[in-house]
């Protein structure tokens, strides 16, 4: 073959590295690549391969030995470096555009390296094993099988054309021979035929793959027929779920904690877990537990966390989901309830995209470090922040509250008895109101929430409050609060302490360009004037 050798070699001091693919949210039993194994790759369009290989690349551990075999082209223009993510060293050796035989792959890397505990990347020029006879490709694989194990070094061998399936119902048969064979289609659709690993083995898998921003994902096409699992009618729960009720089937799996919980639910693939929130200090645990779960074991996972004796907020409660929860249930639901809920997620895939790093998802969500009184430009610019942070759910940012002082109460004196002590909860002063944003509040808890910002009784400082909830709703608002629109109260009747909540939107305010005719329904009564004869 005529390796040609190209840089400096990495020195690792792990001897139990484990490679992988790099593939975003592919489960781990279909991405590691452990030393001592050869695994076979079809793609069927040649730029496809070389972006995976670059993932691959910038995916390994920094103290991980890496090695790329390409044609000099390829190395020269394709393969990319980087600094800061990867190996620290990458081997780089060129081979020549004409095919020749896989066996003699062995020799020529261990005339150049020292091949133990290396990851070995092969990409070989399109169509390279056409004129290669069944025998001889069987021989040779078997020969680097041996080879690798003996190494403790993994291959990924990267076959590229629109003749690559020649030799796949061999290949299919080699399982002996080599640890996996898969299939990169040019639609994105990834076929697994089978793939060994510290994991364990997985077998006849399709997943659909994107490529979005130099990086390869999993997504999951909710029109398409969903991928069957042998566990998917497993639930694995934790035991306050049942509130002492023996186990209902065979199908349950009943744990003692979270922690069995979790380690349990770290091998399945489509099983229903369910965790239980039983104090306030298990948040964090739960955050990265159901991250990892949602990363590592993909989205037909159903993950579902169940609160006994104690209650989430509602900023949890979100913080969760975005973590990659499929359902929370309150602690107030009834068992039956909770069973129904539990059947109700079965065969449903989570279709909502994560950040791979919880610590921008807490980020994300963590509240604006501001609280109390603030100017009406901070206070107008850190609500609009967080109306366009995409990682929160639309229409559920928080309250945007006016209260209108009684008469003879300034909007100034009215503010020094607000007492406000929770990060995010800011305030600040309108022309004749006071105007509270409330982060995370729910529309139905405004009431208690206002009680204890306010010492004495609401009625007797206010006299009106309007209440926006919607994401449009709080940008109109903000818009005519900026451009100094008074607000329209009702003075024909005391609205304090009922709530009163504005639909309108930026559309009342904003001119229009839209010349859609409108009809309104006029009303009328059937029957009116037509004198029906009775039957006799």
């Amino acid at each position: 073959m005529g390796l040609s050798f190209k840089s400096g070699i990495s020195v690792s001091k792990n001897t139990n590295q484990l490679f992988t693919l790099g593939i975003t949210a592919l489960q781990e039993e279909l991405n590691h690549m452990p030393p001592g194994g050869v695994w076979w790759l079809n793609v069927d369009v040649k730029n496809d391969a070389i972006n995976i290989i670059n993932q691959i690349i910038i995916s390994q551990d920094f103290s991980a030995k890496v090695a790329v075999i390409a044609p000099p082209e390829i190395l020269r223009d394709k393969i990319k470096y980087h600094k800061k993510s990867g190996s620290e060293f990458i081997n780089l050796f060129s081979m020549p555009d004409c095919a020749e035989r896989l066996g003699i792959l062995s020799r020529d890397l261990m005339c150049s390296i020292n091949p133990s505990h290396y990851f070995f990347i092969v990409l070989y020029p399109e169509n390279a094993f056409d004129k290669t006879d069944d025998q001889t490709l069987r021989s040779d694989l078997q020969e680097l099988s041996v080879w690798a194990t003996q190494q403790q070094c993994s291959l990924l061998l990267i076959n590229t054309g629109d003749l690559i399936n020649k030799q796949y119902s061999l290949l299919l048969n080699a399982h002996q021979s080599i640890s996996g064979l898969a299939r990169l289609m040019n639609n994105h659709h990834y076929d697994v035929a089978f793939w060994c690993n510290e994991r364990g083995v997985s077998a006849g898998q399709r997943l659909v793959l994107q490529y979005h921003d130099n990086v390869w994902q999993v997504t999951y096409d909710t029109h398409s027929t969903p991928q069957h699992y042998a566990d998917e009618n497993i639930i694995v729960s934790h035991i306050d779920v049942l509130e002492g009720t023996p186990e209902l089937s065979d199908d349950w799996q009943i744990y003692e904690n979270n922690e069995a919980v979790f380690e349990s639910a770290s091998l399945a693939n489509a099983a229903t877990v369910i965790f239980c929130f039983s104090q306030g200090a298990q948040l964090v645990d739960l955050t990265f537990q159901i991250h990892s779960l949602r990363i590592q074991r993909g989205n037909a996972l159903k993950i579902i966390v169940r609160e006994r004796y104690d209650k989430l907020r509602a900023a949890d409660v979100q913080l969760l989901l975005n973590c990659g929860a499929t359902l929370v249930i309150p602690e107030e639901v009834s068992l039956p309830r909770t069973l129904n809920m539990v059947n109700s997620v079965q065969g449903t895939y989570f279709s909502q995209t994560i950040s791979n790093s919880l610590d921008t998802i807490i980020r994300q969500m963590k509240p604006q470090a501001l609280k109390g009184y603030q100017s009406k430009e901070v206070f107008s610019d850190t609500i609009n922040e967080l109306i366009q942070n995409p990682v929160l759910v639309a229409d559920q940012k928080g309250l945007l509250v006016a209260l209108r002082p009684l008469a003879g109460l300034r909007p100034k004196q009215a503010i020094t008895v607000c007492r406000i002590k929770r990060m995010g909860d800011i305030v600040t002063l309108g022309e004749d109101c006071l105007m509270l944003f409330l982060p995370n509040c729910h529309l139905n808890d405004m009431h208690s929430v206002l009680q204890r910002l306010f010492p004495l009784k609401l009625s007797s400082i206010f006299s009106h409050c309007l209440v926006w909830y919607t994401d449009e709703q709080i940008t109109a608002q903000l818009y005519r609060f900026k451009i100094k629109q008074p607000i329209v109260w009702q003075n024909d009747m005391n609205l304090m302490p009922e709530l009163i909540v504005d639909t309108s939107s930026l559309a009342e305010i904003v001119p229009v360009t839209d010349t859609t005719v409108t009809h309104v329904p006029v009303p009328f009564t059937l029957l009116d004037d037509i004198q029906v004869k009775k039957p006799l």
